[in-house]
Formats: C-alpha cells, structure tokens, sequence
C-alpha cells in the first residue's frame, strides 16, 4: 500500500512542474521564470494603443520603397514616414501621406521615391496633432536593391539614337527613379549643392561610357518623330513615346525642389535634366530640362530652366539617358 501511495505521489509531482512549465511558455514565449511580463508588438496592425504605428516594408526596389504605417488618432495634421540611412534617426527626411481621413481608415501608405540603390534605410512611422508629434515605437529597415541599366530602346529616330527603358534608378519603365541635379552623381537631397553645369554625366558615371545625358535637341526629335499619349501604367501616370514598332514611357515624376525642401508636381509634370545649358549672362549658368504637362494640356511639351545664382543648384530631376 505504501509502494502504491509513494507512486500516486509522484505523478502528481510531475503533472504539476508539466503544468507549471506548459503555463510559463505560453505567456512568455521561453523559459525564463514566471516573474516576466508579456511583450506586445509595438508595430503592425495589431497594435491599437499607440498613437503612430509602424509597418511593414510591403514593396522594395532600387530607389524606391513602399512603406505601411498606422494611427490611432481620430484626428491628423500630418502622418507617414521617417526615414534615414542613419539608425538613431536624428535628422530623417520625411515622406508624408496625402491621405488625412485617420478616424475611419487608421492605415495608410507612402511610397517613397529617390532612394540610393545598394543602401539599407531607418525607418519609423509620425503621426502629428496640432504641435504634438507621436512617432512609432520601433525603428525598421530595408535594403533597397542594387541598380539595372535600362535596355537601349530604338525608336526608329533620324540621328540613330536609343533611348533607355528606365530612369537612372528605377527597375521599371513606370518607376521614377533617382533625382540629380546638373553635375551631380549622387542622389539629390534637400541640401544646397554646388557644381559646374555639365561637370559630370551622371548617365556616363552610372551605366558606363555607353550612356549619356539627353540634349534637349534629343528631346525635340523625340517628339517630333515619335506619336505620343498621355496613358497610366501600373498606376502611374505619364506619357509614351511610340514608333518604329518599339516605345518607351516617361513617368511624370516631378521635381525635386530644394529651395522649398519637397517633390513637385509628381502624376501632373515630367521634368527630365538635359546637357544642354543656358547661360544668359556671368552669374546665371544653368542645364536646362525637359517638361511636360498632364494630358489636358493645349500645349504639352516644352523646356526651362531655372536661375541658380554662382551656380547653385536648387532643383534635381529624373534622368532618362540615351545612347547611340
């Protein structure tokens, strides 16, 4: 009887520290003691207490990624996203969503354009009320992917010239790729820049000698060779070029102004940088670019420049290279 007894005492040990331990993992996930709090996600949709959430990477390319964020404010100034190549995020730049309407739809998301290909970035989602800014308690990255060079598209043009099937950029026809300024090689930001016009093709530094910049007589032959048609590819909008059988498109991209520190006129204007320059006296030396309208336009197509004092440089602009 005793042998019996001594034996019921033991199971029933052991269904306890079973128990015990079954009970312990399930709260916290290992097996570190009792005494530890259960950790809820701080990003994602899940998360309903916090002001700003952050999400997730949902799309990635070269130069531009597609970035999900949330509020749980019922009211918004401003949302989206922060985003630096430096961890600690003490001077990020800002992409900011158009869409304010945070009381029904909490989601929302940016895609955010004229990334360095190669580079792995910082982010975190901002929500602001008034003079109050929240910020997404987790900090997440991603690695844009490495840069392509476009296919030489041959349209059949009277000088033999090909143009490329992308921005300087961009993996797609549609995306926008990054934005330089003249003589710059590297990605514009909002920063002043200084350079000589022309002081380097950044068509040449990145696809190699085969490449360079379009001239603004390529642009003109463009037009008045090929047929052209405002149309949206993937939802982007902007024009194609088509003849000889073969075409390209040239997303309306904008531009990048950083004399007032933002992208303009993204899905309503091209603006493509040129080599070709105009100088009109001793201090104003600038390329000038390619624009176009949207559709509704009488008069589409056509070219500016702007004024850059001692060749300062304010605006950065896609580029579509060419090549012989």
């Amino acid at each position: 009887m005793k042998k019996y007894f001594n034996l019921l005492i033991t199971l029933l040990c052991i269904g306890i520290v079973a128990c015990s331990g079954d009970d312990e993992k399930t709260s916290n996930g290992d097996d570190n003691g009792p005494d530890k709090k259960i950790v809820t996600p701080n990003h994602g949709a899940d998360n309903l207490t916090d002001m700003a959430v952050t999400g997730s990477c949902l799309n990635c390319s070269a130069a531009q990624a597609e970035i999900r964020g949330y509020t749980n404010l019922t009211v918004v100034s401003a949302k989206g996203i922060e985003y630096s190549t430096d961890e600690s995020l003490k001077k990020p730049q800002i992409w900011a969503s158009t869409d304010f309407d945070a009381g029904s739809n909490r989601q929302f998301t940016v895609i955010i354009h004229n990334l360095k290909p190669g580079t792995t970035y910082y982010y975190r989602t901002f929500a602001k009320l008034g003079d109050t800014t929240y910020h997404g308690g987790e900090t997440l990255h991603f690695t844009t992917k490495a840069m392509i060079i476009g296919n030489a598209v041959d349209l059949g043009l009277p000088s033999g010239l090909k143009w490329a099937s992308c921005n300087i950029g961009a993996i797609s026809s549609e995306e926008y790729g990054c934005y330089y300024r003249c003589g710059e090689t590297e990605p514009s930001t909002f920063e002043e820049y200084h350079a000589e016009p022309n002081s380097t093709d950044v068509a040449n530094v990145k696809w190699g000698n085969k490449w360079h910049l379009p001239t603004r007589d390529d642009f003109e032959e463009l037009v008045n060779i090929c047929q052209y048609e405002w149309t949206t590819i993937n939802g982007v909008q902007g024009y194609t070029f088509s003849n000889n059988g073969n075409s390209i498109f040239l997303p309306a991209a904008g531009m990048l102004s950083s004399e007032m520190g933002q992208y303009l006129w993204e899905e309503t204007y091209g603006c493509y940088l040129t080599s070709t320059i105009y100088s009109s006296s001793h201090w104003v030396s600038s390329a000038e670019f390619f624009r176009f309208f949207h559709s509704n336009s009488e008069s589409p197509f056509g070219f500016e420049y702007r004024y850059n004092q001692l060749s300062s440089n304010y605006n950065g602009y896609p580029v579509r290279p060419v090549t012989e």
